[in-house]
């Protein structure tokens, strides 16, 4: 019997110092931030995730207004050396009756019908006389 007691309280002695290790443990994970507040990772992950969202918003904002930009330096050249924009500064556009440009006086007689294209419209006209000039 008194080998039975003792095997007993060695059993009960056992058991309770597992419980009392298993107590320490949970204890000791129930301690950590974590699981302490479980909310508070998932917070400071949203705020991460909240800080590289609006840094990519930042991005994409600077890239619009960079090809903004690139797009507004492109259409002020195409407008530059747009035909009309010649006409806009007081050229014209002689055309014979055929619709054929003229860039010289040599293509041309006494007689001809032209229509000179200005920014506005077209002025058709009959060639009267021919004035040939020395550019040279």
């Amino acid at each position: 019997l008194a080998g039975v007691a003792a095997a007993r309280d060695r059993c009960r002695n056992a058991l309770l110092g597992l419980l009392d290790l298993e107590q320490n443990q949970l204890a000791a994970l129930r301690s950590r931030p974590a699981m302490a507040s479980p909310l508070t990772f998932v917070h400071s992950q949203q705020e991460l995730v909240d800080a590289h969202r609006q840094r990519a918003a930042r991005a994409i904002d600077v890239r619009i207004a960079r090809a903004q930009d690139e797009i507004g330096h492109h259409l002020a050249r195409v407008r530059a050396l747009s035909p009309l924009a010649t006409l806009d500064r007081g050229y014209a556009v002689a055309r014979r009756g055929d619709g054929v440009t003229v860039p010289s006086i040599a293509e041309l007689t006494v007689g001809d019908d032209l229509k000179i294209q200005l920014t506005d419209g077209e002025v058709l006209a009959k060639i009267t006389e021919l004035q040939e000039t020395n550019n040279g």
